[in-house]
């Protein structure tokens, strides 16, 4: 396959769509006379269980809630977020089993409308959908962890119509460090993070254009370790998300407030600039 892939709150207003809505279109529209490209974020409800989609307004600060009337079931966390075709796709993935306990429910990818997604077929009961990116040549591409969360990883397409999942051979990712977060810019350079047992989040480039010589692979190109107010970051972003204007942003707690906030991230040295928080699990923008 060839991937062209180089606790101010502002007013809300609580709407409510049936689920055969077109996600990215309806808050396109009711952000249309405010302008400014729109953030989606994805969380859970004070329940635990139903999914709630938030749409930020970059230029305004506003927020627009959507109920998209879809639940994740115990034993599962949020793991993965994309958008795809004017809806999203939310993966999940099974919590850590604690000893003489059992794993929830096995990893699979939710979608916002009724137009659902088939069950993954081809993982193990232990694998997990750790990043989803929908790609500018419409693959959904996906780093899958074998082993609930942890290493090793691997990359993997995913066929929207069977749900069967391919894992890929033309690239390598080191057997004992995590990857995820994938992000791509409009003229197509793909990113991620990678983070090592004695190193903190990496910025990374997935570079499958000019893969490497020798092994004809694709490349992964480390850029800089991701830090705020000039401190290396120790745990791992929530999420990365590039904007149509081909603008990093980051979703992280750096500083322990139990909060997640948005960043803006510098693609040559890693810093990351506080934006606003954000109270969401993932991030992506529409296309």
């Amino acid at each position: 396959m060839t991937l062209r892939i180089r606790r101010r709150r502002f007013g809300q207003i609580a709407i409510a769509t049936a689920a055969t809505t077109a996600l990215s279109g309806f808050a396109q529209r009711a952000f249309a006379q405010r302008g400014g490209p729109i953030l989606y974020g994805v969380t859970l409800d004070s329940t635990g269980e139903n999914l709630i989609i938030q749409a930020l307004n970059l230029a305004t600060g506003n927020i627009l809630p959507i109920n998209i009337q879809r639940r994740i079931e115990p034993g599962e966390r949020i793991s993965a977020f994309t958008a795809i075709s004017g809806r999203f796709a939310i993966a999940t993935g099974p919590r850590m089993a604690l000893p003489g306990r059992r794993l929830g429910r096995r990893s699979r990818i939710i979608s916002s409308t009724t137009e659902e997604i088939p069950e993954p077929q081809g993982l193990d009961n232990d694998a997990a959908f750790e990043s989803l990116l929908n790609t500018n040549d419409n693959n959904l591409l996906s780093i899958i962890s074998l082993n609930q969360g942890t290493p090793p990883f691997r990359f993997a397409n995913v066929d929207r119509r069977s749900g069967r999942v391919n894992f890929l051979s033309d690239v390598d990712l080191l057997p004992n460090r995590r990857y995820s977060n994938l992000c791509q810019s409009p003229r197509g350079t793909t990113y991620g993070t990678s983070l090592g047992p004695d190193t903190g989040p990496v910025l990374v480039q997935f570079d499958f254009a000019n893969r490497s010589i020798i092994t004809g692979k694709a490349r992964i190109l480390p850029i800089a370790p991701l830090s705020y107010n000039k401190n290396l970051l120790v745990n791992d972003v929530a999420d990365l998300a590039l904007s149509p204007s081909n603008q990093l942003f980051a979703l992280a707690d750096p500083t322990y407030e139990g909060t997640n906030s948005l960043f803006i991230v510098n693609t040559q040295t890693g810093e990351m600039t506080f934006l606003r928080k954000f109270a969401v699990q993932k991030i992506t923008f529409t296309r």
